[in-house]
This record gives C-alpha cells, sequence and structure tokens, in this order.
C-alpha cells in the first residue's frame, strides 16, 4: 500500500450542539471552546496524522500485515442547518 491511508469521519448533528468544537479539539486546531456561536456554512474539512507506536503496531495485525505505520485523518465538518 503506497502512503498512509486516508479515514474520512462525518461529523453531523442538530445545530449548535458542538460539533465544530469537536472537530476542532480532536484535529488538535484548537483547544478552545467559543464564547460565541459561529455556524459551519457548508462543510469544514480538518486533518490531522495518527502516528502508530511500535506497541501498537506489533499488537495489532491489520497494521502489521499492511506495513502502517500512521493514518491520515479528514474530519468533515458538517453543517447542522436544514438548508
Amino acid at each position: 500500500m503506497s502512503g498512509a491511508p486516508v479515514l474520512k469521519i462525518p461529523v453531523i448533528g442538530n445545530s449548535k450542539v458542538g460539533k465544530t468544537t469537536i472537530s476542532n479539539i480532536l484535529s488538535e486546531y484548537s483547544n478552545v471552546i467559543p464564547q460565541e456561536y459561529r455556524p459551519t456554512v457548508g462543510c469544514r474539512i480538518l486533518e490531522c496524522e495518527i502516528v502508530f507506536t511500535d506497541d501498537q503496531i506489533k499488537s495489532t495485525k491489520y497494521l502489521k500485515m499492511n506495513n502502517l505505520t500512521k493514518c491520515k485523518i479528514q474530519l468533515w465538518d458538517i453543517s447542522g442547518d436544514k438548508k
């Protein structure tokens, strides 16, 4: 397998429930919870990467079989409005 696989995770839910805040924290974009509400328009894609430790690779058959040392993650922060 060439390059790190990409795991795409849609973050969906109603308006004003904290989807953007959770996405920001998970992607390490920000660890601050905003005081004012700013709705997401459309879709925001945040990217991050996980690098697996040697112990994780040794203990996970899938990682070992596919020679994976890292995984790219895309968090798709999708607007909660009904439009």
